[in-house]
């Protein structure tokens, strides 16, 4: 009895230890994916920073996010480093594949960006033979050549925001988040075969408890209930895509524990992909994605919307520079902020462009907008010194959103332009004339 009693705490013992080798191998499978999303995050995160260098060197004109550009593109060479790592490691993988489709499409927009930039220098009057080969390689079309320097410009800007481009980004960002799918769900399974494995092995591990259990029953429930329980409720966890139970023997709490903290990092990222996507970084209104992204799947039956153009912008730049430009955009989108109910919606559309869903507004609500806009005014009035002489003229248009969004739009853009015509400064609702101008 006492043989057989220790030939089985031997097969006993025996199990543990390779469900612990295999919790090790678990440890070192998540090590791997971690790294995987580290460098499927570097490709992202390259081709969103060349975007951001690209729009500062239009936006700005300032020499030195050009040459950010030039050394991302050059030497740092995110994007080619990460494919480089995940060919090496998953050969064999579709993952490669769509890592090097959304590389040719940050390609593309490469392209477009230096052609955008390009165009800039030449509209600028800058020489060319002060830039970077990669810039001077590049060849302008015949009809950008005859543009008007100002519509260079125009044009320059217009390209790396436009639809076309856009869409460019969407593609990256879509695929980028098809990879980062398939290493979860590749991780996922991993972690579930494991699982079983280890389950397997603990189902043998009960057989040899039941055997042994007239010697001790101590040692049968302990293992029952900091192994056994533990596995089977986090197997249950990991199927159903929440955190596991820290709760069980140690092994069970360092894998719990580990496997809590690769999912809440990744729910975390995700959150702050979809945040950024979503909002300016400068003023972190909702930027011009979310405005479109709102005006295709928002179901608003009424609304007020509000479009609001900083008057005199293009002088403050040119006067305190960008950095007080900056802080203007910042001043001018708090202030919208804290003016507007918080079932309404302020955005950035534009350089200097914002936008207000006043949800649920009406024709006879046209008292509490006046009302709103005076109430911004009277704000930007009383600390005018920090608004560097700048104004706001708003051009509202009421409808049905769900319907009509971008009549809605158009009508309120255009009755904008009607007040920046009349005098800037002022209100005005399509179709009316502005009222409250500057000369009143």
């Amino acid at each position: 009895m006492i043989a057989v009693s220790v030939v089985l705490a031997i097969f006993t013992i025996a199990e543990v230890i390779v469900n612990s080798v295999r919790y090790r191998q678990m440890e070192q499978v998540s090590g791997k994916n971690m790294e995987y999303f580290a460098a499927v995050d570097s490709l992202n995160d390259a081709s969103d920073y060349l975007t951001d260098q690209a729009r500062n060197f239009i936006n700005l004109k300032d020499k030195k996010y050009l040459d950010l550009y030039v050394k991302e593109v050059e030497e740092e060479k995110r994007r080619e480093k990460s494919i480089e790592f995940l060919e090496e490691e998953m050969a064999e993988s579709q993952l490669t594949a769509h890592l090097n489709e959304a590389k040719r499409y940050s390609d593309d927009l490469a392209e477009i960006e230096l052609y955008a930039m390009r165009l800039l220098i030449d509209g600028m009057g800058y020489d060319i033979e002060e830039f970077p080969d990669i810039i001077k390689n590049v060849e302008l079309k015949n009809a950008d050549k005859e543009l008007a320097s100002y519509e260079k410009l125009t044009v320059a800007w217009k390209k790396v925001t436009n639809t076309e481009y856009e869409t460019y980004k969407a593609k990256i960002r879509n695929t980028v988040q098809t990879c980062t799918q398939m290493i979860y769900s590749d991780a996922t399974a991993d972690q579930l075969a494991m699982g079983r494995l280890m389950l397997t092995s603990i189902r043998l591990q009960e057989i040899l408890i039941i055997i042994l259990i007239s010697l001790t029953l101590l040692t049968a429930f302990l293992s029952w209930l900091l192994i056994l329980s533990p596995l089977r409720r986090n197997l249950e966890n990991i199927k159903d895509e929440v955190l596991l139970d820290t709760k069980g023997s140690r092994e069970m709490q360092i894998f719990a524990i580990a496997y809590n903290r690769i999912f809440e990092k990744n729910v975390k990222k995700s959150a702050r992909l979809s945040y950024e996507a979503n909002h300016d970084a400068l003023t972190d209104l909702l930027n011009r994605t979310a405005f479109d992204k709102d005006m295709e799947e928002e179901e608003w039956d009424s609304v007020a919307l509000l479009i609001v153009d900083i008057d005199g912008f293009k002088k403050i730049n040119d006067t305190y520079l960008h950095t007080t430009g900056d802080f203007v955009l910042k001043r001018v989108a708090n202030v919208l902020k804290s003016s507007f109910r918080s079932d309404d919606r302020v955005y950035r559309i534009g350089g200097d462009e914002f936008a207000v869903v006043m949800v649920g507004a009406k024709p006879e609500h046209e008292g509490l907008v006046r009302q709103k806009y005076a109430s911004v005014r009277k704000k930007i009035e009383a600390d005018k010194n920090n608004f560097y002489g700048a104004t706001l003229s708003v051009g509202v248009a009421y409808g049905d959103w769900k319907r009509d969004s971008e009549e809605i739009f158009k009508r309120a853009d255009a009755t904008l332009y009607t007040v920046k015509k009349s005098g800037k400064n002022a209100i005005a609702f399509s179709p009316e004339v502005p009222e409250g101008g500057e000369n009143e």
